[in-house]
């Protein structure tokens, strides 16, 4: 097969992969600058399950002595580059090889329909399906071909290439960041956690605080959201928030003491994470969604045209944590209530398309942030109405870390019952769980609830009774507080909204915000992991992910 770059005219090719992670690499090989044709859904490649050594010259006789092997299907799916041309198809020559030679494939054809836009669900033997690649000159877009397995130096086009179907795209931009470099006053916590006093007190601490900008208020009335955008971009103008110069990534470390004493130092990365259908995969929600009716995050999405709080992603990519060990550039830090919140800047080419290979070659679960993640699918799809292709808007701002045990701090979300009587509540819990006496509620309560693996129920008084599950009575449901509770209360009419905090907890119940609560046990990490190896869903509000991001370190155009 001839593969040098003169000629234009397609060729027809098939491409076995050798196993490596569900993944391909960034990088180029034999097949050099050629290009998968366009189109706005899926190529699909197929997969050795045998690896044949690197560089093997007899691919050809091994393959037609094996063609009863199975293979499975990868997929590739389209990103798009900063020029708006065709695709860049970059395969790791370790991980290749072509199976039939342009006549023999030309001859063949693409078989059945085997398309672009066809879903691929599984295992085939002795699957002949064809794709069609055309060739073009990289030099005409004044691109350098990629050497060895780094990609090209210019960062525009890091995130333009082919990437395994079913592992989200993470892609560097140039990031906005205030210029001033003391944020102690600028920045905020989420803003799904701020209560109206927060606010004010955040939008008196500094004119520039994100707050101005990111909270919105309906005191402010109905052009709110018009005049949020109005004031990000005065800031932008006026040079208090400056872009990056070139695509950057932003390594974010959180170093903190949890609850157990334990010294924690969390590190994660914030980039553009691909926005991926509904159950489309790569990107997958831990826990049911409540739905929420406001249009907050949109409006403001449409009215700032950014991204201005990260959704937190737990990257299931084995070394991830390792790989952002060596520090970026420092830009800021600041310590906010015992938390100390370190920003580094990563600019140089090849720590960046490693960063991005990494979490690009397995899946993400969304930790913290379902809601802004869904909104940024809306938004997505509002752009796409527009006939505006492979706009910024196909990502979303993310911090990734890695889902490992010493780069997670959870915690629970207890439980406020209302619409019940405390009476009818007992009743209900009584069938499955043992009650005794726990006395007065603290934190101290959370340690014994785990060395009795015992819930905690909190009535009118502020006293606690344990709540120990009877024998046999949880067979067959998952080991969960919050699917036990679920369970237990299935067929009785009640309603439940979350609370974080003993002390908040026992306030609600005693003040006449709840009937009653229940506290409940943190999820465990291998629980987490489980939640998406196994592509399984938790109970609405089952774990509280510590330290909150803030917001105001990076903010990601869309437009």
């Amino acid at each position: 097969m001839d593969c040098g770059r003169g000629s234009s005219e397609p060729l027809v090719v098939e491409i076995a992969m050798q196993p490596d992670q569900h993944r391909i690499e960034a990088s180029v090989a034999t097949i050099d600058g050629a290009v998968v044709e366009y189109s706005n859904c899926t190529a699909r490649l197929d997969r050795l399950d045998n690896p044949w050594p690197t560089g093997d010259q007899n691919t050809f006789p091994r393959l037609n002595k094996k063609r009863c092997c199975d293979r499975r299907a990868d997929y590739v799916t389209n990103s798009w580059n900063t020029y708006g041309l065709q695709r860049c198809l970059m395969l790791g020559d370790h991980c290749r090889g072509v199976i039939r030679d342009e006549d023999d494939a030309a001859a063949c054809g693409a078989q059945g329909s085997e398309g672009f836009d066809r879903t691929w669900n599984g295992f085939v033997s002795q699957p002949d399906h064809s794709i069609e690649v055309a060739q073009h000159r990289l030099d005409l877009l004044g691109l350098d071909l990629l050497d060895g397995n780094r990609l090209d130096s210019h960062l525009g086009i890091v995130a333009d290439h082919w990437h395994a179907g079913g592992v989200p795209r993470f892609t560097p931009f140039p990031a906005l960041r205030y210029a001033d470099r003391e944020i102690d006053d600028l920045i905020a916590p989420p803003y799904d956690v701020l209560s109206p006093a927060d606010v004010d007190d955040l939008n008196s601490r500094h004119e520039f605080n994100i707050t101005h900008v990111d909270v919105p208020r309906e005191s402010d009335g109905a052009g709110r959201y018009d005049q949020a955008g109005l004031v990000l971009r005065q800031w932008i103008d006026a040079g208090i928030l400056e872009f990056d110069n070139s695509p950057t990534f932003t390594i974010y470390r959180m170093r903190f003491t949890d609850a157990t004493g334990a010294a924690r130092d969390i590190a994660g990365v914030l980039g553009g994470l691909e926005v991926v259908d509904e159950g489309a995969g790569g990107v997958l929600p831990h826990e049911r969604v409540t739905p929420k009716a406001s249009t907050d995050r949109l409006d403001l999405t449409r009215a700032t045209g950014a991204n201005m709080s990260p959704v937190w992603g737990l990257s299931l990519a084995d070394g991830l944590t390792e790989l952002l060990g060596e520090p970026g550039e420092l830009l800021s830090s600041v310590n906010v209530e015992g938390v100390e919140h370190i920003i580094e800047r990563v600019a140089d080419a090849e720590r960046v398309a490693a960063i991005a290979a990494k979490v690009g070659s397995d899946d993400v679960l969304i930790a913290d942030g379902h809601h802004r993640y869904g909104i940024s699918r809306t938004f997505r799809d509002e752009i796409r109405g527009q006939g505006v292709a492979g706009s910024p808007a196909e990502e979303t701002l993310a911090f990734v870390s890695e889902l490992v045990a010493d780069q997670l701090s959870v915690e629970a979300i207890h439980r406020l019952y209302s619409d019940i009587s405390y009476d009818g509540l007992v009743t209900a819990l009584d069938t499955a769980f043992d009650r005794s006496d726990a006395g007065t509620s603290s934190a101290a309560t959370l340690a014994e609830m785990n060395e009795r693996g015992a819930l905690c129920l909190i009535g009118p008084d502020g006293n606690g009774q344990w709540l120990t599950p009877k024998d046999g009575a949880f067979d067959g449901v998952r080991s969960l507080d919050g699917a036990w509770l679920e369970h237990v209360l299935a067929d009785t009419p009640h309603s439940v909204t979350y609370q974080h905090g003993v002390d908040h907890v026992v306030e609600a119940a005693t003040g006449g915000r709840a009937t009653a609560a229940v506290l409940i046990r943190p999820v465990s990490v291998a629980e987490i992991e489980r939640t998406a190896r196994e592509g399984l869903l938790m109970p609405p509000k089952s774990t509280f992910f510590t330290p909150k991001l803030r917001t105001g370190l990076v903010v990601r155009s869309v437009t």
